[in-house]
């Protein structure tokens, strides 16, 4: 398990055990004497979420500070994370999230990652690539929802095809097909009616 840390500009890595569901500090083979606990990995400032890739070892953790994700390969075997050299994407707002975490960026079962900025009222998609980086999708970020829309949180169908939006400014959800190079196309009927100022979507 991976732990945020929005005071400590780091992540925490926790073992869980499978037969209690206690957790613990995973045991170190390091020899070597580290400045901080091994389990403990610098990220950029005030990291605010996480997501990992379910295609590839990679973790990527959301920055609200710098305003940016931060890339990680995930040591398939003791957990431990490396940065990816050369892989820090700039946002100008970003959080990522799994369902049910009241933030804004999600990963479908594909090669995209999603993130809502309510300040500018745009959707960014990034590819990720083999080596775990992340590039913006042609015409990245993309303007969603009528003016004045606060796009706080993305959600994906789990095949990837679609992400659904929560609008809180205008109490609707917006629906977009994603192409194949992760341009978002606005679905048949959306907006979609939802209640007073939606703020998490899972589904």
């Amino acid at each position: 398990m991976y732990i945020a840390n929005f005071g400590g500009d780091s992540v925490t890595l926790l073992d869980v055990n499978k037969s209690n569901g206690e957790l613990s500090v995973p045991v170190s083979t390091n020899v070597a004497i580290t400045l901080s606990p091994p389990n403990v990995f610098n990220t950029g400032n005030k990291p605010i979420a996480l997501v990992a890739s379910p295609t590839g070892p990679f973790l990527y953790i959301a920055n609200q500070g710098s305003g940016d994700i931060f890339a990680y390969t995930i040591d398939p075997g003791a957990g431990g994370l490396g940065a990816i050299p050369a892989s820090t994407s700039t946002v100008p707002f970003c959080d990522c999230c799994r369902c049910g975490i009241p933030l804004d960026c999600h990963f479908p079962e594909s090669d995209f990652l999603f993130t809502a900025d309510p300040l500018a009222d745009k959707v960014a998609v990034f590819a990720v690539g083999s080596d775990g980086k992340l590039t913006q999708a042609a015409g990245s970020p993309f303007t969603v929802g009528a003016a004045g829309a606060t796009p706080i949180f993305v959600a994906t169908e789990r095949s990837g095809r679609f992400i659904y939006v929560a609008d809180p400014a205008h109490n609707v959800i917006l629906g977009f097909a994603v192409q194949s190079g992760g341009t978002l196309t606005p679905i048949t009927g959306s907006p979609f009616a939802a209640g007073a100022a939606p703020s998490a979507l899972c589904g």
